[in-house]
């Protein structure tokens, strides 16, 4: 029925349900949908039946875990076509010619950090393109780490703060609102949360409160 198609993946499927086409999750309700505030619904897909990927920007970016990269077909089928590794020191886990695997660039002066600025860059070449992308055909990214708790949410969260001009806290908040409901969500470490802050007053000002 044309009331059950889903504004994040644009197939027919009811709120609660997996998508049978692109095995996307659509977790809320009608009534949520309509008065989240940001006319879009926080969205997971359902890939490995554990932990879900969480779609942070609707149809663009997507965060996970290790886990998530082990099956590229379902990658596909969530139209995902590029995957990012958020952790320099590991060597990205998948390999496929119909998806784009890279890793995300380190801090020149601490090889076992993130360079937030660069990586935040990337991703905007990369939303431009998801967002040209044909609605039956799109064009999402998925950064991944470990567990997804931590280093994976953190790119997420510099994203939204560069893209959508919002402050860390902000950032932390909007990004919690995406994860299904009883998920433990963000649980981002005291090291990355300090390259946040430094990120945050690269992008405000030292005087960012």
């Amino acid at each position: 029925a044309p009331d059950d198609d889903c504004p994040s993946c644009g197939h027919a499927h009811a709120p609660g349900s997996t998508c049978h086409q692109c095995g996307h999750y659509r977790r809320c309700s009608e009534s949520v949908e309509r008065t989240n505030g940001n006319g879009a619904c926080g969205t997971t897909m359902d890939a490995t039946g554990k932990e879900p990927i969480v779609e942070v920007i609707d149809k663009f970016l997507c965060i996970g875990a290790f886990e998530h990269t082990s099956n590229i077909d379902v990658l596909i089928k969530c139209g995902i076509r590029t995957v990012m590794n958020a952790v320099p020191a590991c060597t990205p886990c998948c390999s496929s010619r119909d998806i784009t695997v890279f890793t995300a660039p380190s801090d020149a002066r601490d090889a076992s950090a993130l360079d937030l600025s660069a990586t935040v860059r990337i991703l905007e070449e990369l939303h431009v393109r998801a967002e040209r992308a044909d609605d039956a055909f799109p064009s999402r990214v998925l950064v991944y780490c470990m567990t997804g708790h931590s280093r994976a949410p953190s790119i997420a969260v510099a994203y939204l703060m560069y893209s959508e001009r919002r402050r860390l806290r902000d950032a932390v908040v909007a990004l919690a609102r995406r994860y299904p409901r009883g998920h433990t969500a963000v649980k981002i470490k005291p090291c990355d949360y300090q390259h946040l802050e430094a990120f945050e007053k690269t992008l405000f000002g030292e005087n960012t409160v």
